[in-house]
């Protein structure tokens, strides 16, 4: 339901008009409570996860920093595991809530949307560590597959691939599709593109420890998905480009991810020369490429040209309408 602002309301008091205007919009309250829902299931699949890793490996000569360990090397796929169910039980719950299978998943804007997003994702994620390992800022160790543990290694590799691409394209949908759709219509583009980058950020500080740096770059990775999906018309397209930096940062690279550290394909690390809080900022040090400045600047470039093209596009659709009686 829309909430039409008379000019006569900004005369009353501001706490009347806020209350009013929380009340009227039924918008908002979707949009909150699917937040808070879905941060309430991330909060119960961490502690369901720790109530059975405790249960299974809880013995008499266990330690506790034992357990954490699991649970730390299992954090992403158990998130990734997480966001899928939390999907599907909102599919379930149709038509208790408006999400249908058929708007999780379509064959067509997955083969168009999602993989060129994912390949380009790939080549920048690609270019940006290979530009590390060229200033030498960044060290190239060699592979970690050995042959005596392929075929087990190998289907860690791709697990952990699976997990990182179903968190990104779950939490997608969540964000860029169902968030994107409560806000259309009520609130100006860029107003609703910083309440879902403020409840994203949000999530994540539910899901991983973060820093400073590490919010700084979901915010700005949320607006630019942001626009992205409201150039493309579709989630899948910022899905496939977010799922590709992710794969190729920690499953490929062996670069942490949100401080969560994993050995993959290949062993990429932080050279010990510069370890200076300049070379640290601009990189990232051991905390990963994804809160360094290096990745901030290119998700600013792709946040700027998303709304150029966002707009000029928007622009060619007012103008279309006009032109068409000049033609006839």
């Amino acid at each position: 339901a829309q909430m039409s602002i008379e000019i006569g309301d900004f005369g009353d008091h501001p706490l009347r008009w806020w209350k009013r205007f929380i009340v009227r919009s039924t918008w908002l309250h979707q949009a909150l409570l699917l937040a808070l829902f879905y941060g309430l299931w991330v909060l119960f699949v961490h502690f369901l996860s720790t109530t059975f890793i405790t249960y299974f490996l809880g013995t008499p000569n266990s330690r506790l920093q034992d357990i954490n360990d699991v649970l730390y090397s299992n954090q992403v796929t158990l998130i990734g595991l997480g966001s899928i169910l939390f999907i599907f039980f909102l599919c379930l719950l149709n038509p208790i809530t408006s999400t249908q299978f058929s708007h999780t998943f379509n064959r067509d804007r997955f083969e168009h949307s999602f993989i060129p997003g994912f390949l380009r994702g790939a080549t920048m994620t690609g270019l940006l560590i290979l530009s590390f390992i060229v200033a030498g800022v960044y060290r190239y160790l060699g592979y970690f597959i050995q042959f005596s543990a392929v075929p087990l290694d190998i289907a860690n590799v791709i697990f952990r691939m699976l997990a990182l691409t179903v968190m990104a394209y779950s939490e997608e949908f969540i964000f860029r599709h169902k968030m994107v759709r409560y806000f259309q219509g009520n609130l100006p583009t860029w107003l609703a593109a910083q309440w879902i980058a403020i409840l994203y950020c949000g999530i994540k500080l539910l899901q991983f420890d973060l820093g400073l740096m590490d919010l700084i770059s979901l915010y700005l990775l949320s607006l630019s998905l942001f626009y992205r999906a409201r150039r493309e018309g579709n989630f899948e397209m910022g899905a496939g480009y977010w799922a590709a930096c992710l794969v190729i940062l920690q499953p490929i690279a062996s670069l942490p991810v949100f401080g969560n550290e994993f050995s993959g394909t290949l062993i990429v690390k932080p050279s010990t020369i510069h370890l200076s809080n300049e070379f640290r900022i601009v990189t990232g040090g051991s905390g990963g490429p994804l809160g360094s400045i290096a990745f901030q600047l290119l998700l600013i470039l792709d946040l700027l040209r998303s709304m150029l093209r966002t707009r000029s596009s928007d622009e060619s659709q007012l103008e279309s309408p006009r032109r068409a009686p000049e033609k006839s």
